[in-house]
């Protein structure tokens, strides 16, 4: 199947390029790869050399001396070390388009719809040396938009909240264009980063990032008294300093609270932009909504919590963590038709 959508679309990629995960796809065969945004460095003679990207880097995560370091070379969404993100994108591409006869892929990038001009040529002279020919840079919301199933090309505006991990982006569109946007860096990880402040206050105890995640994940909920399920972690005390694990036990309603400051701030952002918007376009959107991609809006109720506090109503995509990558390869197989949404540089 690989072979025949190579034949039929060329070298074309799709490139989701995250904080917290890279996606990739190809058009006419869909996801390839879907990988932590994580390089592990390993520093000798004051010299550092990547040794493991991806799922590799991230088994590696709390097992390391202290010589290996795991960083993640993007943050809020664009490149903070130039030279681990290169070796990244070309690690993947290599992985994804593993045929080496091919010409180089044309590849489309999503970034952050709040990136700066700098942030985007940077993206796309790391794909260029990573391996890539060709390369479109197209907004992250437009892409989760279109993945969405939001008409993008027709007069009535869409909205769509894409809430990823280093940024929350709000677009407004209509007739091939964003006609209004907001970009916060507040989002999966600002609410990680809130459990773990949570629970250092409230139990007297630090938890790691990660372990917050998970948290997040297997028990959390934007709404208090959602339900009364509990679940277990392994944490150390950080005022005892004791190295051993101790355990507690949480439930969705204090998740829940952790959350409130994260999730009005996106509120608040989103009532902002549709404040601003012309008549006939909040017109749109309180009539038909917006749409939540991304991880974040998979927290538990999220949709119900934002539609509460911005009186829009909010509709959880299908499938929101892959809504940008899906977005970005229909765009991909079809550049001149969504041309609008293209960066020019």
């Amino acid at each position: 199947m690989l072979t025949r959508s190579i034949e039929r679309f060329g070298s074309k990629l799709a490139i989701d390029l995250g904080t917290a995960n890279t996606l990739i796809s190809l058009p006419g065969h869909g996801i390839l790869l879907n990988e932590p945004s994580i390089v592990a460095l390993a520093t000798e003679k004051n010299k550092a050399r990547i040794i493991a990207i991806g799922e590799e880097a991230r088994d590696m995560v709390g097992q390391t001396p202290a010589s290996i370091q795991i960083i993640r070379p993007l943050k809020d969404g664009v490149i903070s070390d130039y030279e681990a993100a290169e070796e990244m994108i070309k690690y993947l591409i290599r992985r994804a388009f593993a045929r080496r006869n091919l010409i180089k892929p044309n590849v489309l990038l999503c970034v952050p719809i709040g990136a700066t001009d700098v942030d985007r040529r940077t993206i796309r002279q790391a794909a260029w040396a990573g391996g890539a020919g060709k390369v479109h840079i197209l907004d992250e919301p437009v892409a989760a938009a279109i993945g969405a199933g939001c008409r993008v090309l027709e007069q009535q505006a869409s909205m769509v909240v894409d809430i990823g991990g280093g940024t929350t982006d709000i677009a407004v569109l209509s007739l091939g264009r964003v006609i209004a946007s907001k970009s916060l860096r507040i989002a999966g990880d600002a609410m990680d980063a809130s459990i773990v402040r949570y629970v250092q206050k409230n139990f007297r105890f630090l938890i790691s990032n990660a372990c917050a995640e998970e948290l997040k994940i297997e028990v959390g909920s934007a709404r208090p008294e959602s339900n009364t399920d509990e679940i277990e972690i392994n944490i150390r005390g950080s005022e005892t300093g004791l190295k051993g694990p101790r355990e507690i036990s949480m439930n969705p309603d204090q998740i829940a609270e952790g959350l409130e400051k994260v999730i009005d701030e996106i509120a608040e952002a989103i009532v902002e932009v549709v404040n601003n918007l012309p008549p006939d376009v909040a017109a749109d959107i309180n009539r038909e909504g917006l749409v939540l991609t991304g991880g974040g809006a998979c927290l538990d109720q999220i949709n119900d919590v934002l539609q509460e506090k911005t009186g829009v109503t909010c509709r959880r995509a299908e499938n929101p963590m892959e809504c940008v990558i899906q977005g970005a390869g229909t765009v991909v197989a079809d550049l001149e038709r969504f041309r609008g949404f293209l960066h020019r540089f």
